[in-house]
Parts: C-alpha cells; sequence; structure tokens
C-alpha cells in the first residue's frame, strides 16, 4: 500500500459485517480513511510503505547504534564526518547490522542501525544533528493484520454511533471513540501492541 492509503479498504469492512451494498462505499472509504489517520496519529508510526529511495535524515548521538524510522528495506548510508552538509563518508551495507535481526520474518519493520564491529568506514555515528542521511523504504512490510482489524473495528462502532457519519478531524474521533466502549477496548489494546512512543519511554 501507499504511504497515504487507508489501513483497510472497503472490501475488508464488508467481509467484516456483511454489507453487500455499494451505495455507502465512498463514504465507507472516506471514514475508514480518516479512522487510518487516527491511528497513525495515536501510535506515532504509519503502517504503510514509502516509495522507495525516499531519504530521511538523523541526528547522530555520538555511539554505535542508531534509532530511525521504522525501515523495510535500507539502499544506502551516508554520514556527515566534517559537518559540511556534504554526508561524503558512504557507510557499506556490509557494515552494518539491521535489529532487530529477524523483523522482516515476523512482518515487522527494523527500528535500529548499529556499525558492525568489523566495518572501518567510521568508528562511531557523529553527535551533531542531521549528521546521518539514510536511503531506502520506510514503514512496515504489510499492514498488520491487527491495525486492518482496529481499523475496521472503530470504523464500524462510529459508523454505529453515527448513522449520518462524523467530523473527518482526529479530535472529533477521539470524542466519538470515548463514547464507545467497544472501540475504546480496540484503541487501547491496540496501542498497547504497536505504539512507537513506547520504545522511546
Amino acid at each position: 500500500m501507499a504511504w497515504n492509503d487507508s489501513y483497510a479498504d472497503v472490501a475488508a469492512y464488508k467481509a467484516r459485517v456483511t454489507k453487500t451494498g455499494t451505495a455507502d462505499d465512498q463514504t465507507i472509504l472516506g471514514q475508514l480513511g480518516a479512522i487510518s489517520d487516527f491511528l497513525t496519529e495515536k501510535l506515532g508510526r504509519n503502517f504503510n510503505q514509502s516509495e522507495a529511495g525516499t531519504v530521511r535524515y538523523f541526528d547522530g548521538n555520538g555511539g554505535t547504534h542508531l534509532y530511525v524510522d521504522d525501515l523495510v528495506i535500507l539502499t544506502a548510508l551516508e554520514v556527515d564526518i566534517d559537518a559540511s552538509g556534504s554526508w561524503e563518508t558512504a557507510v557499506p551495507a556490509a557494515s552494518l547490522l539491521l535489529k532487530p535481526y529477524h523483523a522482516a520474518e515476523f512482518g515487522k519493520p527494523y527500528t535500529r542501525i548499529e556499525l558492525a564491529p568489523w566495518q572501518v568506514a567510521i568508528s562511531r555515528f557523529p553527535s551533531r544533528s542531521k549528521a546521518i542521511k539514510a536511503t531506502g523504504t520506510w514503514g512496515w512490510p504489510s499492514v498488520p493484520g491487527g491495525i486492518v482489524e482496529a481499523t475496521v473495528g472503530i470504523t464500524r462502532q462510529l459508523r454505529d454511533l453515527h448513522e449520518g457519519g462524523f467530523p473527518m478531524t482526529i479530535e472529533a474521533i477521539d470524542t466519538a471513540i470515548r463514547q464507545s466502549p467497544q472501540a475504546s477496548f480496540l484503541l487501547q489494546d491496540i496501542m498497547r501492541e504497536y505504539n512507537r512512543r513506547a520504545l522511546f519511554a
């Protein structure tokens, strides 16, 4: 899925609510998109994928490891050693360790890059702002089943609460969820499992 796509489509929604008509498809799609945006905001991460070759910058920490945004594929990593703003030092892929090691096997992203003990390109990541330039595909290998289910489930609960539809704003969705015990439970459950901010608490 593309970066801004909904985490669930209309077909997934219909399959779970045994709905067959098409008259409400565009409304449902918009609501699924709003809930997807809400989950992205709440969880602090996007479960879709960026385009290949997307560049992101990170501050160095003076250490041998670097926490990064959710990462699917790393294609290049360059470091600005002399604070020139040119990221002149390329660190070969063979000199980097992506962690957790087996993330891809479990359908999860890498969240940390470490300098391998045998590498010689640099000794540490420079301790300065915007010292690292990383190129790759960011996000998740695929949208987790739990996120799909949460997107559909919360959308369904809010449609039941607001038959005429609800405002497509984060604030309005948050208020509506608090009014629905089922939606609140779904959100709490999914936050325990997928909250990005918990990694840095």
